[in-house]
């Protein structure tokens, strides 16, 4: 039996050692695994997802897994709230009365193939559970944020659909004290760099570590499935997603992270902090994390965000229209 007291906080900046230490304990299991939720007190929406991915992926191998000490920890209400235990298939009781979470957060979501048609009602729905009062105005300054949570979700959500082959769970937090808005999306799937080898696009090559597949995905136009012709002819996927939303960070100061297998890619832009880096080879995480902090004061017009982030990725030339953005 393998046992994980897990930690109190996750923020972010410690998402990597988090993650580490859930693909060590996955190491140590002889099929029974038990998680010790006594310390828990917070963890950003890529730390619930990751964990909530992670545990839907023992269940998944025929694994057991016991939660320890849930209903005693701190984060009890708020991992309630956020969904966590239900989606885990744990029945526990509720002794609060369950309010809108709207402007608050978003709790977790499922994404799987089978939400394929219904993206963009669920994106809406998160975007309106953030930004409610952004929901119904035509002025692009100032539904700007609502735009941008209904755009990175989609880009977030349809990354799962398109090439994790295994369910994901996305999840949204509003921090009001730091004007911070955190989305998150967690899968556990086949991860990006076993994506780029079960579909061989012209850039894949059998020696690529993880961190190599996290740097190429990165680039534009290079997801694994961009070279597949779909039944009209064109491409079944433009690979911009994940570029275009760290660009999007980029323009908007904030954070962008990306972890797939050991490949760990993290950029702080408020701080300047860039951390590409190869975690240890004996604690691979399976499937993929993508997260972003936006501040919510510096996301702006979605249009102009958007217009820099393809100019920045060499994607649209300086005359083109925004019109033109996605033709």
């Amino acid at each position: 039996m393998a046992m994980l007291r897990l930690p109190s906080t996750v923020y972010d900046d410690s998402l990597s050692d988090f993650l580490s230490g859930l693909a060590f304990t996955a190491r140590q299991d002889d099929g029974r695994i038990e998680l010790d939720f006594q310390d828990v007190q917070f963890y950003v929406p890529a730390a619930l997802a990751s964990l909530l991915a992670t545990v839907h992926g023992w269940m998944r191998a025929k694994r057991s897994v016991t939660f320890l000490n849930a209903e005693t920890c701190p984060a009890f209400g708020y991992l309630q709230r956020m969904d966590f235990f239900r989606l885990s298939g744990v029945e526990l009781p509720e002794f609060f009365v369950r309010h809108p979470s709207s402007g608050r957060f978003v709790p977790l979501c499922r994404v799987d193939a089978g939400t394929q048609r219904g993206v963009q009602e669920l994106c809406t729905a998160l975007a309106r559970c953030v930004f409610a009062e952004l929901a119904d105005g035509d002025d692009p300054e100032i539904a700007g944020p609502f735009d941008m949570v209904e755009y990175a979700t989609s880009e977030l959500i349809n990354n799962v659909i398109q090439h994790a082959r295994g369910p994901g769970y996305v999840a949204a937090q509003v921090y009001p004290q730091s004007g911070l808005v955190g989305l998150a999306v967690a899968d556990c799937g086949i991860g990006i760099r076993q994506s780029f080898a079960e579909n061989n696009p012209p850039f894949w090559d059998p020696a690529m570590s993880h961190l190599d597949a996290v740097r190429t995905a990165l680039q534009p136009k290079a997801s694994s499935k961009t070279h597949l012709p779909s039944a009209w002819g064109a491409s079944v996927n433009a690979g911009v997603g994940l570029s275009m939303l760290k660009e999007i960070a980029k323009h908007a100061a904030g954070m962008f992270t990306l972890l797939s297998g050991t490949g760990f890619y993290q950029h702080n832009h408020l701080e300047r902090r860039r951390l590409p880096t190869e975690l240890n080879l004996l604690e691979t995480y399976a499937g993929t994390v993508c997260s972003l902090q936006l501040p919510k004061q510096r996301l702006g017009n979605l249009q102009e965000i958007l217009q820099s982030s393809k100019k920045g990725l060499g994607l649209l030339q300086p005359d083109h229209r925004f019109d033109d953005l996605f033709q």
